[in-house]
């Protein structure tokens, strides 16, 4: 089993272990403990170039540690940035599940360096959406 702790109000944590499983049961992952932590636009480029050398905002962070067998999991985001980067038609709620599942994969070992890592990624937080919400895509990006 294991923990989750998130500072994000937007988060229900029977959500997030309901995603989590469905994480961990398709990709083989055992998590341990898992943070979320949602910072504001400013800490989120802080962040970004302190670790990352990348002095822009992004929509997660994520720094995974494996203790034995098991992954310690920390996922950075910004709701605010979230909010302001939405596209029409986008769902916020469903975005905003999307970026901790895109957590998770990064945990999992997964990259979204190149276009074919970033397609395979989508999918896979499409694929764990649905499981989710029992639902398409499509409905989901209408916020019905």
């Amino acid at each position: 089993m294991y923990s989750i702790n998130s500072n994000c109000k937007y988060f229900k944590l029977e959500d997030l272990i309901k995603i989590t499983k469905i994480c961990s049961n398709l990709f083989n992952v055992k998590f341990r403990k898992i943070s979320l932590y949602d910072l504001s636009i400013e800490k989120i480029i802080e962040l970004n170039s302190s670790s990352l050398q990348h002095n822009y905002p992004t929509d997660v962070i994520t720094f995974s540690y494996t203790i034995k067998k098991f992954k310690d999991v920390e996922i950075y985001f910004s709701s605010e940035y979230l909010k302001s980067d939405l596209k029409e038609g986008e769902n916020f709620k469903t975005e905003l599940y999307r970026l901790y599942i895109h957590g998770l994969l990064h945990a999992a070992g997964f990259n979204d360096h190149t276009f074919e890592e970033k397609e395979k990624m989508t999918s896979f937080e499409n694929l764990i959406l649905k499981q989710f919400f029992n639902v398409s895509r499509e409905t989901l990006k209408n916020g019905t």
